[in-house]
């Protein structure tokens, strides 16, 4: 019977790491597990914020994959003005200008895009 039980908890512990990675973009250790059950229940269960059918919160895909929008930014502003491999530091903005610093160095922007999931942000 233990082994039964130690079997799935495990496998629940898995589920709840994969819930929280694809829906929410952090590990299970960064955030409260009240939080993630009040989300889930708001959401009308869990199911409803993994599945893909009408009306769940995954029904909606881009054909061809998401990283097309991440290619089609980058032809739209070009090549030149991305940077890879530039951890942002720090953003500061005010009416006219934006100014970033990163690792590497620092630039003067009228518009900046910020692409990292919303806890990073």
């Amino acid at each position: 019977m233990s082994v039964f039980i130690h079997s799935s908890v495990a496998e629940m512990k898995e589920q709840i790491g994969v819930c929280s990675r694809s829906v929410f973009g952090v590990e299970p250790c960064q955030m409260s597990f009240l939080f993630f059950l009040m989300y889930a229940a708001a959401a009308g269960g869990l199911l409803a914020l993994l599945e893909s059918t009408p009306g769940c919160a995954q029904e909606f895909k881009i054909k061809g994959g998401t990283q097309q929008l991440s290619e089609c930014l980058a032809q739209r502003v070009g090549w030149k003005n991305v940077r890879l491999g530039s951890a942002v530091m720090a953003i500061w903005q005010d009416a006219e200008l934006a100014r970033v610093m990163t690792t590497n160095d620092t630039f003067l922007c009228r518009a900046v895009i910020v692409t990292c999931p919303p806890h990073l942000a």
